[in-house]
Order: structure tokens, then sequence, then C-alpha cells
């Protein structure tokens, strides 16, 4: 078995841009036909640097260190054996959401916590798991 966590972290500026396609769309719009470039759209919905930094934090104090950003709104950490996933903070819980990844034999399975924000507290919502050939 390998084993990767996946940290998709908080995307920003969503409703902006949800309203902003919708104007692209719209012939009746100014911004009809005005296409956003990837970058314009990366740069709109990244992720606050300080929440990247507290999620890199949280992730080296419980011994997870090799990982890389992917793209501006995720974090892959290959884990060892000996690790398990970490519970999630409190003050993370409404801006990562986590998956981890199986690898065995060739085989791809996925456990996934899905984690929401109510208005009276943070709960996990969803567990299961994926199998793919």
């Amino acid at each position: 078995w390998t084993r990767t966590l996946f940290v998709a972290t908080k995307q920003n500026n969503i409703d902006y841009l949800e309203r902003r396609l919708a104007e692209i769309s719209d012939p009746s719009s100014e911004n009809y036909g005005n296409y956003m470039t990837k970058q314009e759209i990366d740069t709109l919905v990244a992720t606050d640097p300080k929440e990247i930094n507290e999620v890199i934090t949280w992730l080296s104090r419980n011994d997870i260190w090799n990982c890389y950003r992917h793209y501006v709104d995720a974090i892959y950490c290959f884990l060892t054996d000996s690790l398990e996933v970490p519970q999630v903070p409190a003050n993370l819980k409404n801006i990562i959401r986590l998956m981890t990844i199986y690898r065995h034999h060739g085989k791809l399975t996925e456990k996934f916590n899905t984690l929401i924000k109510s208005d009276k507290q943070n709960m996990e919502v969803d567990e299961g798991y994926v199998s793919r050939e």
C-alpha cells in the first residue's frame, strides 16, 4: 500500500466568479465574450497564503513533510506506513477538506471525509470508499 493525503484548501471569490461567468455567457452583458484566462481565475480563487501556511504548519507538526502544492488550492502529501492521518483541528475545519488515497497492486481506493460548516458547528457529514481499477 502507498498512501497520499490530498488536502483541498478553501477557494476564494467563488460567488464573484459565478457572477462573472454568467456575465461572460450573457449576450446582453458588457462582459459578454470577455473570457478570463486560467491565470486570472487562479489568482481570483487562490487560497489565502496565511491559510496555506496554517495548513503547512499543522501538517509539519504532525510529522507530515513530504508535501507539494498542486494548483492554487490543493496540497499533496506522501504518507509513510507508520503515519496516521491526524484529526483536523477546529481552526482548519472550515478551510480544508481531506482525502486519503490508497494504492494497492495497481488499484486506487479513495477514503474521503467531507467536512461542512454549519451555522452551529463543524461536523463530519460523509465518509466513504471509492475503488477504481
